[in-house]
């Protein structure tokens, strides 16, 4: 598997906030966001190879750790990662995938992160026809929720917010996966404020509060970025 990093910190964002966690950063995206902030797996994604067996003994040298969170760049485009994640789940671990919920796999895990990229991550440039084609899949999204609720899994849906703007876009793909039969609770939404910086952070979080209040969707801290910025690796 191409992976970026392996590291121990806490989750800094969701549903899982604040437990400690290690993170395995897979590198390589089907996408490229305007504000990625790991452009080192998407934009200019290393390569740096591992075998599961070396990963699984990387992530035991951080001690006794329930909480694995597997992200990327986008990690479900990794041809082993069904085998990695059951070899986790063999090991007792939780289990959780970040996925920007366009690409399909049947992995074994316990929360899944998925979250859908809006128009505010259009990049400029040849990547935006691209990008823009295929940032939300919503057959896809709704064969990885079916997935996920066939097999009682945890799961959260992650929207990055700019502004007001961005709900319209929300209500709409909620709606298309609500017709498909899929019940999708409002505490399972999750807004954030797209932010690089403890700056610009600072000035999404009231935005995105309000939003939450007024659609009665959850809001969640960064407090990764809040602690280190844009420092990689913790």
């Amino acid at each position: 598997m191409n992976i970026s990093e392996i590291f121990y910190t806490i989750q800094g964002e969701g549903m899982f906030l604040g437990v400690p966690s290690i993170f395995v950063r897979t590198s390589g995206c089907n996408l490229r966001c305007s504000w990625c902030d790991t452009p080192y797996t998407s934009w200019k994604p290393e390569k740096n190879l591992m075998d599961i067996g070396f990963i699984l003994d990387e992530i035991e040298s951080y001690g006794n750790c329930r909480h694995i969170v597997v992200t990327g760049g986008e990690p479900l485009i990794q041809k082993d990662i069904v085998e990695l994640v059951d070899e986790l789940k063999r090991r007792n671990k939780f289990v959780t995938i970040e996925t920007n919920g366009t690409v399909f796999a049947p992995v074994d895990a316990d929360l899944f992160s998925i979250s859908p990229k809006l128009r505010n991550s259009n990049p400029k440039g040849k990547w935006m026809v691209l990008h823009d084609e295929k940032r939300i899949n919503v057959p896809v999204l709704k064969r990885l929720l079916q997935f996920v609720n066939d097999a009682d899994k945890l799961y959260q849906l992650k929207f990055v917010v700019e502004g007001d703007n961005d709900m319209n876009e929300i209500q709409k793909l909620v709606e298309d996966l609500s017709s498909a039969g899929i019940k999708i609770r409002n505490e399972s939404i999750v807004l954030m404020p797209q932010a690089r910086t403890k700056e610009e952070l600072e000035k999404g979080y009231l935005t995105v509060i309000e939003l939450a209040k007024a659609y009665g969707y959850r809001m969640t801290p960064r407090f990764h970025i809040d602690v280190w910025g844009s420092k990689r690796g913790v």
